[in-house]
């Protein structure tokens, strides 16, 4: 849950620097946010992992 709220706070309060990026030509893949998805998969796998493991060995 808390990874989930990280997410979504950056997804609705970019920092500065994507805002002076905004005002450019609009990019088919910016920079910015095309961190934000790998850094949010990375995320996602590591919990599916983590899920994987702690079911694996409750049974």
């Amino acid at each position: 849950m808390v990874v989930v709220r990280a997410i979504r706070h950056l997804v609705s309060h970019p920092p500065e620097k994507w805002h002076k990026k905004s005002r450019k030509p609009f990019q088919r893949f910016p920079a910015g946010w095309c961190r934000l998805w790998a850094a949010g998969i990375q995320l996602l796998i590591g919990a599916l992992q983590s899920l994987l493991f702690y079911l694996t060995f409750q049974i």
